[in-house]
């Protein structure tokens, strides 16, 4: 997904919003909008995956697979006509292309070039702030109820890499300043999204033991080891570590229990 338009400013004047993360939905000039449905909703979400600009052909292929290239054609004046009739013009004809209208901004954009601003930065407390307001805007996935299209998952996977990549950075920021607590709780989001990472969850189970919950932290443990055994790999010397770990901890309240059992 690499966007030919982007409107990073949503506070501009008479900007039509188009938001495709965790659903599809339009606002012009700050009140919901007529939200396009059919094939016009179709176009515009062809469009937005397409990074806000698509060949005209490119977009027949999708919406009309089987059509002949003038049934095609008539097909995007149609959608476009549609669009303009219900009040939301957002796609415009450029040529031999279909782009995004002027002042439209999408969500997904926006987040995404945010993300990117902050991931290739070196201000640490400037890519806090910017990682947050990037996360606020990351409502959920790209086009959830579109997950069936095979065009929808490449922009879904690039988007979510971001989320997650963001939500490592304010955990190891946490982790700096000494907040396991919210470093734990940015890290569970994490693997909310990214379930398959081995690593986070022994990064996680680590915190946790700092803090004292030992069992969540074996949890953490057993949980990448069903990972690696799904992925037919073996246990590093980290997951290791941390299992010993836990044993140890796992004896010493033994021991200490058996004692105050003891002296009663």
């Amino acid at each position: 997904m690499t966007e030919q338009h982007v409107v990073v400013d949503e506070t501009v004047a008479s900007v039509t919003h188009v938001d495709v993360l965790g659903g599809f939905g339009v606002n012009v000039g700050g009140a919901p909008g007529p939200r396009p449905v059919g094939l016009p909703a179709l176009a515009v979400k062809v469009v937005i995956a397409n990074g806000g600009r698509v060949h005209v052909e490119a977009l027949m292929e999708a919406l009309w697979p089987s059509s002949s290239p003038a049934e095609g054609r008539k097909g995007v004046r149609n959608v476009l006509s549609r669009l303009a009739r219900a009040g939301t013009p957002v796609l415009v004809r450029d040529g031999e292309a279909i782009r995004l209208a002027e002042r439209v901004w999408v969500d997904a954009f926006a987040f995404r070039a945010i993300a990117d601003r902050v991931l290739t930065g070196g201000d640490p407390e400037g890519a806090r702030d910017g990682a947050r307001q990037a996360l606020a805007l990351y409502r959920g996935p790209f086009l959830p109820d579109d997950c069936y299209l095979d065009w929808t998952e490449v922009p879904r996977q690039q988007l979510r890499r971001r989320q997650v990549a963001l939500l490592d950075l304010l955990a190891a920021d946490a982790r700096r300043r000494g907040e396991a607590m919210e470093a734990v709780q940015l890290l569970e989001l994490a693997l909310e999204a990214d379930p398959l990472d081995d690593v986070r969850y022994l990064e996680l189970a680590e915190l946790l033991l700092s803090v004292g919950r030992r069992g969540r932290a074996a949890e953490m443990v057993d949980r990448s080891r069903k990972v690696l055994r799904d992925h037919g790999l073996l246990p590093g010397a980290s997951w290791a570590r941390l299992q010993r770990e836990l044993s140890q901890t796992r004896r010493a309240t033994a021991q200490v229990l058996g004692r105050s059992a003891g002296s009663v």
